[in-house]
């Protein structure tokens, strides 16, 4: 209720008080039987107009404490919009900061993977150097083991721009004919890193915060647990197992399908047990993005829940 309605009420009831008290008054000069019920009823709007005044306080009470209210309603709203512009003047700064110390990071560990690269590549060069040609010659074995160790992928860094992508897809189509050949000797596929165009085509939604080197990085990692593994399993020897290399190899065989026969597959227990990538999740999402760009594909069934990742359209033999 408005206070300019309370007042007429009051008034109201104030003019009617009044009007009865001069009955009242005028009643009190004639001398009655009844001059106690007038007592009596005087004293009755005595304590009503006392109980009027008391609401009219409380009421009053009331509205100063709306208004205090009001008043710090305001004033936290001035230290709202005061905090709202100090991080709207501040928040530019802090993303430029945020992005200068982000791209010099990349670029230490761009330089840091590239150092070690060319460490292990010089390492590599000089093995081979050392290698006698005879010894070669005389065990066709060990010149196989040399060939694979020296195009042997876990010494390969994934591509972080589009020149490193584009020279790695140029060197697949130099060796895409030598690959064939080799493929017949038991030499083992694998597939190629992501470029710059391939994850742009990937959505959103599939891709949330992975970035082109965590790809890249299951791909490393994909083809390392290749090689490790199809490398056990041809040298596997019933007569020179022991137990445990018994029960991985028939681990493997009994994960082989009819749709599997002639490929090269793996599962999630395999990258994380051959390759350096050890998140169960991680390797899940990022294989959907991989299978997206048509590297791999997935194989279900015995058991129903395991799925095997298959080289699709594998680009390079190793």
């Amino acid at each position: 209720m408005a206070s300019s309605n309370m007042d007429d009420l009051f008034q109201s009831f104030d003019q009617k008080v009044s009007l009865i008290c001069s009955k009242f008054a005028l009643l009190d000069t004639i001398q009655t039987k009844d001059s106690e019920e007038y007592i009596q009823a005087n004293q009755v709007l005595g304590n009503v107009q006392n109980m009027i005044q008391n609401m009219e306080e409380m009421l009053l009470n009331q509205e100063q404490s709306l208004n205090d209210q009001i008043n710090r309603c305001h004033v936290l709203m001035d230290l709202v919009d005061d905090q709202y512009n100090y991080i709207q003047a501040n928040l530019i700064p802090l993303k430029e900061k945020i992005q200068q110390e982000s791209n010099k990071n990349s670029k230490n560990k761009l330089l840091s993977d590239n150092n070690g690269f060319n460490k292990r590549k010089d390492q590599t060069k000089m093995k081979t150097k050392a290698t006698p040609v005879a010894s070669s010659k005389a065990n066709p074995k060990n010149q196989c083991n040399s060939t694979k160790k020296l195009y042997s992928n876990k010494n390969a860094v994934p591509p972080k721009s589009t020149e490193q992508s584009k020279s790695i897809v140029s060197e697949n189509k130099k060796t895409s004919v030598e690959g064939v050949q080799n493929q017949q000797s038991g030499t083992i596929p694998q597939i190629s890193f992501l470029n710059d165009n391939e994850f742009s085509s990937i959505p959103r939604y599939m891709l949330g915060r992975f970035t082109i080197e965590t790809l890249n990085e299951f791909v490393t990692a994909f083809n390392i647990t290749l090689q490790e593994k199809y490398r056990f399993i041809n040298s596997y020897s019933n007569h020179a197992s022991n137990e445990s290399d018994f029960k991985r190899f028939k681990l493997y065989k009994s994960q082989e399908l009819p749709e599997t026969r002639g490929v090269y597959f793996c599962t999630v227990n395999d990258i994380k047990e051959l390759s350096p990538m050890k998140n169960d999740s991680t390797i899940r999402k990022v294989a959907i993005c991989i299978r997206h760009c048509k590297r791999i594909k997935e194989i279900r069934g015995n058991p129903s829940n395991l799925i095997r990742y298959v080289l699709d359209k594998p680009l390079e033999f190793k």
